[in-house]
């Protein structure tokens, strides 16, 4: 088994990332962090995709698990 952080592992994170970033083009943050929350980023990964921070992305979820 590779060792976590090789080559391979950090250019599929890479990809895994940047398909991301193009499936919440255009979403409202919102709308954004919700989607990303679902398939199993951590809001410090959702932070940095979303170039905001991970305090926005935690009282986002918070509010909406709150509303649910």
């Amino acid at each position: 088994m590779a060792p976590v952080g090789d080559a391979p592992t950090r250019q599929v994170e890479l990809m895994v990332r940047l398909l991301a970033c193009y499936l919440v083009e255009n979403k409202p943050q919102k709308e954004a962090i919700q989607f990303l929350d679902r398939v199993g980023f951590a809001p410090r990964e959702i932070a940095q995709i979303l170039e905001t921070t991970p305090q926005t992305v935690s009282t986002s979820l918070y509010k909406n698990r709150k509303r649910a």
